[in-house]
Parts: structure tokens; C-alpha cells; sequence
């Protein structure tokens, strides 16, 4: 999962998204010899205007309750 940017995974030959259970065996093992294509969504710039710091702010409980405890990543550079 990615915040704000969205990256997103789809079966190559249908354009169809792709779950965790289609990516993933009853055992929580990685099936294999899936072919996917990965996309990239990225926020409006709107939600750049106030800063990192306050994207890092807004999401700070997301990132809690999923352990990560970095700041942000952007897929795009600053304008």
C-alpha cells in the first residue's frame, strides 16, 4: 500500500487488478510465475501544497498501524 501516490498491480493479459488472494496461495506463499504489470497513480499536486511534513502529518496513523516509520516516498519530483 502507498500513500499518497497510489501504485497499483495488474494481470498482463487481461489489464485486470490484482488482490493479495490472486497473488498469494491458502499458505500465504507467492504463486508462482504470475506476469503483472505495475502503475502509478499519482495525487493531484493539490495534496503538495502544505508540504511533506503535513502529508507526513495527515497519513501519521496509516503508517502506524501498517509499522512503518518512515516519511513519505514521492514517485514524482517536486514542481
Amino acid at each position: 500500500m502507498t500513500a499518497p501516490d497510489i501504485i497499483a498491480c495488474y494481470k498482463q493479459e487481461s489489464g485486470r487488478p490484482l488482490t493479495n488472494a490472486d497473488l498469494f496461495d491458502d499458505q500465504g506463499k507467492v504463486k508462482p510465475n504470475i506476469p503483472v504489470v505495475l502503475g502509478l497513480i499519482a495525487v493531484d499536486q493539490q495534496w503538495w501544497k502544505q508540504g511533506e511534513a503535513a502529508i507526513n502529518t495527515l497519513w501519521h496513523e496509516y503508517f502506524i498501524s501498517v509499522k512503518y516509520m518512515g516519511d513519505i516516498k514521492r514517485f514524482h519530483p517536486a514542481p
